[in-house]
């Protein structure tokens, strides 16, 4: 996204953590959770990280696409909490598999066990409000992760302090 550029974002990823730069400076390091570690593809998360703003509240989160399997991308993702000025881990998103954001809605929609669900922010919790059997067509080809959905490419930990190439739109 452009905000990827506008907010000046980028991401040092390791098979532990991700190192968060803001304008080349250093932020903040998150750890990925144990949780996640064994379905985390190094090479895939290197190149599919994505800033957007996901809880819809003008700031970047940060979603990692860790894995994916016969077309179901799974995450980590990290919220971003003006308050205390960092990053904070969402169990709720990064339990969730292929996602897409409806920024015109304000929802998020992910597959679950009854098609795709789709969800709105209730404060900091996401609430289900539908379900659909197939994605809706707006978002057809928005899967966080997906070649599509215009991803930023990871920093080089050999190259710290210059730009990452960024292959967003």
């Amino acid at each position: 996204t452009e905000s990827s550029v506008r907010y000046g974002y980028s991401a040092e990823v390791s098979s532990t953590s991700l190192k968060i730069y803001k304008d080349d400076v250093f932020v903040q390091e998150l750890k990925i959770p144990e949780s996640k570690s064994e379905a985390f593809v190094l090479g895939l998360a290197q190149n599919n990280v994505l800033f957007r703003d996901m809880n819809f509240d003008s700031n970047e989160d940060l979603c990692l696409t860790i894995a994916v399997n016969n077309g179901v991308y799974n995450y980590c993702c990290w919220i971003y909490d003006s308050q205390k000025g960092e990053f904070v881990y969402n169990e709720t998103l990064s339990a969730f598999t292929s996602i897409a954001i409806d920024s015109e809605k304000k929802q998020i929609v992910a597959t679950d066990s009854e098609g795709y669900g789709v969800y709105e922010w209730n404060g900091n919790e996401l609430k289900k409000v539908d379900t659909k059997n197939s994605l809706p067509e707006n978002l057809a080809g928005n899967i966080l992760g997906s070649s599509s959905s215009n991803s930023t490419i990871s920093r080089d930990p050999e190259t710290t302090g210059s730009k990452v190439p960024n292959t967003t739109t």
